[in-house]
């Protein structure tokens, strides 16, 4: 399974990045918030899931390739993205 860390700086509440992955897996996206705050998924600038808050948030792309962004009302303390199974995809 291929990762990338993607660091997130003090008072940050937008960031995106790209991931393509290997045949079979799909991109996976998730991100820690200082806030129970809601997180905004997108594909370019395609609105693609929002859910309704937390500390932890994830979403599977159900794609191979992807330019995504995230943004949450809280502070984004970390985020990851990741190649992995296409199994309980968020919609």
């Amino acid at each position: 399974m291929a990762t990338s860390a993607v660091p997130a700086q003090a008072a940050t509440t937008s960031v995106s990045g790209s991931l393509s992955c290997p045949s079979g897996q799909v991109v996976w996206v998730s991100l820690t918030t200082e806030y129970s705050a809601p997180a905004t998924f997108y594909s370019g600038t395609a609105h693609r899931y929002s859910d309704g808050g937390g500390h932890n948030h994830a979403f599977n792309y159900g794609t191979r390739t992807v330019n995504w962004r995230v943004e949450s009302g809280g502070n984004i303390l970390t985020v990851s993205d990741w190649c992995g199974p296409n199994a309980m995809r968020a919609q």
